[in-house]
């Protein structure tokens, strides 16, 4: 399969498409005025602490508060998290970078945390026993604000890195679920344990880490260290609540997380991104700066690849399916409803035939209209 990233860049908005074999499968989008916030580490106040939903609300000096659950208040130790961020999404970021998730969170969901690792079943003390009200606590955003609910917290920061993701409150050692050679796993794990002391916290390899050799992971734990220690002293020096860290913005944090040798080809139509991109990469991975094109046609960008268009038609209630049937994809307050029609699509003889082939249609593009439109929660 071929994958490509496509960026659009002006003084109004930066727009990142992500193409599987030609086909739009991931949109994000970045304005001045819309400024993304998870990965972003605050200083908050608890302002109510709710033993019912095993949760409590904290003040990050958003519009609304943020909601923390017990369940994010205890360090996870299991061997196999994925350090992915994009490429599941992940609040993806990379996958769920700029957009919006669904509407699906639950009072005591557990979903996925920034790191894309999966959650497991565990006993955790009672939030009631552990947060007052008025406590300050460092927090970090693992999900955006949805309409009227305020953005998801976790206790449990971590600081991505382009090859490792950073854990200072954990011990844990994890491997990207993606690098799947057993050798390699192993080589990494043993490494990482060789290097990392009982006080330096917790890592997870990331994707891009495979083939990560002993000098790269000690120089990046390094850099990521100093930056926990700066976030350190910023908290201590601010009244709550505060913003104490900001992550990267979209387009660096895209380049960090998604651009590795799976990615064919990574175009871009502005002079001074272009220069940004390849002096990043001059640095961390210089075998992909051939990949790196900057585009100079006469028309924009994503009407030369044909995105523009695609946009239009995939962002509309209704989807035409490659057979003559079509699904309608409705979202409500508590769910979203994708329904499949066979349309004027009415096969040949067997109606069984017919509906199989609609069915078999509507799977693929109900799966690609989820990764699109950023859609999660309950479907």
């Amino acid at each position: 399969m071929r994958r490509e990233i496509v960026v659009n860049a002006t003084t109004r908005e930066t727009r990142v498409a992500i193409l599987e074999d030609g086909k739009l499968v991931e949109l994000m989008h970045e304005r001045p005025d819309e400024r993304r916030i998870v990965g972003d580490i605050y200083l908050g106040v608890v302002e109510a602490v709710v033993p019912g939903l095993q949760a409590a609300f904290v003040d990050i000096g958003a519009e609304k508060s943020a909601f923390l659950h017990a369940s994010d208040l205890v360090a996870e130790d299991d061997d196999d998290d994925d350090g992915d961020e994009g490429e599941g999404e992940s609040e993806r970021d990379a996958g769920g970078r700029g957009g919006r998730r669904g509407s699906g969170r639950g009072a005591g969901g557990r979903g996925r945390g920034r790191n894309g690792g999966r959650r497991r079943d565990r006993l955790f003390p009672p939030i009631q026993e552990v947060v007052k009200k008025g406590q300050t606590l460092l927090v970090q955003v693992t999900k955006e604000p949805i309409g009227t609910k305020g953005a998801r917290v976790t206790t449990q920061v971590s600081l991505p890195g382009r090859f490792l993701v950073y854990m200072p409150s954990s011990n844990h050692v994890g491997i990207s679920r993606k690098i799947d050679d057993r050798e390699e796993r192993s080589r990494l794990r043993q490494m990482v344990k060789e290097v990392l002391s009982k006080d330096d916290g917790g890592v997870i390899v990331r994707t891009v880490g495979e083939e990560l050799t002993k000098k790269t992971f000690e120089q990046e734990l390094k850099s990521l260290r100093k930056s926990w220690e700066k976030v350190g002293r910023r908290a201590r020096g601010m009244k709550a609540p505060a913003l104490v860290y900001q992550d990267a913005r979209l387009t660096s944090g895209l380049i960090r997380d998604l651009f590795s040798d799976r990615i064919d080809l990574l175009t871009v139509d502005s002079e001074s991104l272009h220069h940004e991109i390849k002096s990043y990469l001059g640095q961390v991975d210089p075998e992909l700066l051939d990949r790196v094109k900057l585009y100079d046609g006469e028309s924009p960008i994503f009407d030369e690849y044909g995105i523009e268009e695609e946009i239009r038609r995939a962002f509309r209630r209704k989807v035409e399916l490659p057979s003559g049937g079509h699904i309608v994809i409705e979202p409500t307050e508590a769910l979203v409803s994708v329904d499949v029609n066979t349309g004027r699509y009415t096969g040949k003889k067997d109606p069984a035939q017919t509906i199989l082939r609609t069915n078999m249609d509507a799977a693929v593009e109900i799966a690609r209209h989820l990764r699109l439109r950023d859609i999660g929660g309950i479907i």
